[in-house]
């Protein structure tokens, strides 16, 4: 540690503790990097009336580094599931370039060059995101938000839930889940925690007013909560105009009945 403020909860720092360090870096003729990202460089993660913030990882440039490199700064990530804080440092000049938003022009859909993308593009396999990496965005997010808030008991025990989860999954992807119990357990647990818990009790429709409405017989109900088919995908998306888009990805209508031959089944999947 550099300063006596460089600690927070636990014993305090002396100056007698740090005074040999500032020493070193005014002897070595060094300076601290700019530095942005978390404030503090090691956690204990522990609860909050435990925790612990220590500022003890630092980026330091000479003279020379300085000259040369005069915007370069340290980023400080987030903890992910260590202790210290992951430092980034780029010597490159990052220059911001933002892309031009998607536009479809239909008159290409008929160009044989355009048809050979979209079958190459849609042959490709994407592979998906794995649990722990979902679960480490999560905990990334939450460690930005505890950065701002050190000592809030909520995001410290969401933190403590998800290290939880990225090791159990961690050791998921290690051995295959293969045990039939295990994977009912597993099963079974995901949607109690997806659905909640049983309350004590329930507020209910007064079923004697319900029963004197008009009420679905039995074969309406099955129509109502069958599955869809694709025979009404496909009359869906024809009878849908060609310039409005069916989905978020802003591809028109007339873009998948040009291409059903090849985006069919996956628009199909996706559907249902």
């Amino acid at each position: 540690m550099i300063y006596v403020t460089d600690r927070i909860n636990g014993n305090p720092v002396s100056q007698a503790e740090v005074k040999d360090f500032q020493k070193c870096i005014a002897d070595t003729g060094l300076g601290q990097l700019n530095r942005k990202g978390c404030q503090w460089s090691w956690c204990n993660k522990r609860e909050d009336a435990d925790r612990i913030y220590n500022n003890i990882d630092w980026a330091f440039e000479n003279s020379h580094w300085f000259m040369k490199y005069i915007i370069i700064e340290v980023v400080y990530k987030s903890y992910g599931v260590a202790d210290h804080s992951p430092k980034l440092l780029c010597t490159e000049v990052i220059k911001n370039f933002f892309p031009k938003p998607f536009r479809l022009l239909n008159v290409i859909l008929q160009d044989e060059v355009f048809n050979q993308m979209v079958q190459e593009v849609f042959n490709q396999t994407i592979p998906g995101y794995s649990m722990v990496d979902i679960l480490k965005g999560k905990l990334q997010r939450i460690q930005n938000e505890i950065d701002v808030d050190l000592f809030n008991n909520q995001l410290i025990l969401e933190e403590k839930e998800i290290l939880m989860q990225i090791e159990k999954w961690e050791g998921i992807q290690e051995k295959e889940l293969t045990d039939p119990s295990l994977v009912e357990q597993d099963f079974i647990t995901f949607f109690k925690n997806l659905l909640g818990t049983n309350a004590i009790e329930l507020l209910c429709l007064d079923i004697t007013i319900t029963r004197n409405g008009p009420c679905l017989n039995r074969e309406q109900q099955q129509v109502l909560i069958k599955a869809i088919s694709e025979v009404e995908i496909k009359l869906g998306l024809k009878d849908m105009p060609n310039d409005k888009a069916p989905s978020i990805d802003s591809l028109p209508a007339e873009f998948f009945k040009t291409y059903w031959g090849i985006v069919g089944e996956e628009t199909i999947q996706a559907v249902k």
